[in-house]
This record gives C-alpha cells, sequence and structure tokens, in this order.
C-alpha cells in the first residue's frame, strides 16, 4: 500500500492527472480490502477519483466507499454519513450506464443487513449482459448467505453453465474461478469430490484440480471473491 501512496504523491506533486488517476484505483481497492480500512482516506481517494475523471467506474468506487463509511461510522452525525451516501448512490443511478454498478452496491447493502434474497435479486439485476465476471460475485455472495437454497442454486447454475457449449471464451477466461468457487460450495454442502471438479469439463490441469480441490477442502467452504 506505502506504493501506491507514493505513487499517488508523486503524480499530485508533478500535476500528472493522468497518472494520479490510474493509481486511485488500486490504491482504493487495497484500501477497502484491507481489514481495517482507514475510511477517511478511503474516502479522500474516492472523492478525488471522480473530480478528476466523472466515470460510471469512479461514482461506483465513490459510492461503494460511501456505503461502507456508512456502515463502520460510530460518531454522532450518523444521519449526515447516510444522507452522503444516498446523495452519491442517486448520482450514480442516474448516471449513464450506471444503474448495473448502482443495483451491485444495493447488493452490498442488502449483505450488510442479511437480506440475502434481496441482494441476489439486485445482482441479478445488475447484470443485464450475463456477463460471467458479475455472475461469479453473485455466486460469491449466496456462498457466503451460508443458505443452503442459495448454495444448492448457486451450484445448480455453475453446472448448467459448464454443460453448455455458449460462452466457451468467457468460460476459459474464468475457468480457475468457477472451478474454485464450485469446490467451496460442494465443501460447504459436505459434497466435496475430486471427480465431480473434472466432470465440470473446464481446460484446467490434473494439478491446478488437485489444488483447488485441497484448498477447497482446507477453507471450509468460504466464499471464493474474484477482484474488480
Amino acid at each position: 500500500m506505502g506504493f501506491f501512496h507514493q505513487s499517488w504523491d508523486d503524480a499530485k506533486k508533478k500535476g500528472d492527472r493522468d497518472r494520479e488517476e490510474k493509481v486511485l484505483t488500486p490504491y482504493l481497492n487495497c484500501i477497502l480490502k484491507s481489514p481495517r480500512p482507514n475510511i477517511a482516506l478511503a474516502k479522500q481517494l474516492a472523492d478525488r477519483a471522480v473530480s478528476i475523471k466523472k466515470s460510471k467506474w469512479s461514482l461506483w468506487r465513490q459510492a461503494e466507499t460511501y456505503l461502507m463509511r456508512w456502515n463502520h461510522f460510530t460518531g454522532d452525525d450518523d444521519e449526515e454519513v447516510k444522507l452522503d451516501y444516498f446523495d452519491v448512490m442517486d448520482e450514480l443511478e442516474r448516471y449513464p450506464g450506471g444503474k448495473p454498478f448502482y443495483n451491485q452496491i444495493m447488493a452490498q447493502e442488502c449483505e450488510i443487513n442479511d437480506d440475502w434474497d434481496a441482494a441476489v435479486a439486485y445482482m441479478d439485476q445488475a447484470n443485464p449482459d450475463n456477463g460471467l465476471g458479475v455472475t461469479l460475485k453473485k455466486w460469491g455472495l449466496m456462498l457466503r448467505s451460508q443458505r443452503g437454497d442459495l448454495i444448492d442454486r448457486a451450484v445448480s447454475e455453475i453446472q448448467n453453465l459448464c454443460a453448455s457449449k455458449a460462452r466457451q471464451q468467457a468460460k476459459r477466461v474464468f475457468s480457475e474461478a468457477i472451478a474454485d468457487l464450485y469446490a467451496k460450495a460442494l465443501s460447504n454442502k459436505g459434497q466435496l469430490q475430486k471427480f465431480k471438479l473434472k466432470h465440470l469439463g473446464l481446460p484446467l490441469t490434473e494439478a491446478k484440480l488437485e489444488e483447488i480441490y485441497l484448498n477447497a477442502r482446507n477453507s471450509g467452504g468460504r466464499s471464493w471473491e474474484i477482484d474488480d
């Protein structure tokens, strides 16, 4: 994280907005994914990214940051923090092409509130083009729910995807991610067996399938998530 901070600081001093924009995204990601995120710094970075270049991407990150800020807030101005989040969400929803990203943030909000059915519904709405990257996020959410019906649905959807002859290129790109999530879903259900991974028919080596199997067995079925 220190590297990103130094790079950001250097870009600011030189007035290199293009370089600053490129550094802000990975820097913000590191903060948001850390065990103890610096929310104040994350807000500063997210706001700066929007000021440099307003886009559906920068507004998405800003909304995610403001949701985390609201979720972590413990002060006396909770209503103001909540309204700040609502304001950026309203802007994201209205921005051209922003609605799918708005729905992803709404899914995160529902997950925080343990409203898993609504969270899954929002993830479905967030994926009008049926992109596999967003679908993987949805399956990860279903696994995190620890609900048998949602995990069963994720397993069924993975099996149907792999059995289909469609979306071959996407399946090749995400083959390891698909197998990893499938293995952890099976492990969660107490049904993990190596031959079931092979039956998916994904283009993975025996060594990679063995690695995925062992990771799932040792993880106890914890969810797998892809980076944005």
